[in-house]
């Protein structure tokens, strides 16, 4: 008779059934790398996020370490991806912000010459 283990939680050791929810690990999927929901402490919305998406993963703590470790390269291409957004998003704010002073300017203009012939009609009045 083969020698099969039952999966259990990493951290409480519960055993884990089609009855307990928990979530085995998305890059080894070793016997021992599994985590019930109550150790996890998410909620079940998330949790059925989680099983039914297939961009959102859970790692184990051994892989959670290696996944987790960004390499020098990663970090440089992060960060240059994040600097260049930011400064996209800065380029559009000056566009706006120019665009809301001009037409500020405008109105005001306008608003002073209304009240300025209106001043001008009852002061000659």
């Amino acid at each position: 008779m083969a020698n099969v283990s039952i999966p259990q939680c990493e951290e409480c050791t519960a055993v884990i059934t089609e009855n307990v929810s928990a979530l085995q690990c998305d890059r080894c999927e070793g016997e021992g790398a599994w985590k019930c929901l109550t150790c996890l402490g998410l909620s079940e919305d998330v949790y059925q996020e989680l099983i039914s998406s297939n961009k959102l993963k859970w790692f184990c703590q051994e892989c959670h370490k290696c996944v987790m470790t960004p390499t020098d390269h990663q970090v440089n291409n992060n960060f240059d991806t994040i600097l260049d957004e930011v400064n996209q998003l800065l380029a559009i704010f000056n566009d706006w912000e120019s665009r809301l002073t001009e037409r500020v300017r405008a109105e005001v203009t306008a608003q002073l010459g209304m009240e300025t012939q209106q001043w001008t009609t009852t002061v000659v009045i």
